[in-house]
């Protein structure tokens, strides 16, 4: 795996863990730290998995992306809120992009 591919998940992986966090401090929200922990723990279970060679660690990682993704874009075409929502679609689209970009495309044959 390219050394910064892991990087760029993890910092996903961190913002949207204190992306929960803080929508649990302001809110009292548990479905967002509940759900921010769970997406943050089959992360890095993905991460582990890709690091370690397991074939189904990245699509893991690309299935918790394109869901997350999705789940941002329907919550800011709801609120048109650009926090937390419009920021996490951002960065979902960036981090498919980038891993698109090195070569990680699950739709092709890795090569």
């Amino acid at each position: 795996m390219n050394s910064l591919k892991p990087l760029v998940i993890l910092l996903y992986t961190v913002l949207l863990f204190v992306g929960g966090i803080i929508g649990f401090a302001k809110t009292g929200s548990y479905i967002s730290i509940i759900t921010a922990t769970s997406f943050t723990l089959l992360l890095l279970l993905s991460l582990w998995a890709a690091r370690s060679g397991y074939r189904w660690g990245m699509p893991l990682t690309w299935t918790c992306l394109l869901l997350l993704t999705a789940f941002f874009g329907y919550r800011f075409s709801l609120t048109g809120a650009f926090m937390p929502a419009g920021l996490m679609l951002i960065l979902g689209a960036v981090t498919i992009g980038f891993l698109f970009y090195k070569g990680n495309n699950p739709l092709l044959k890795d090569t």
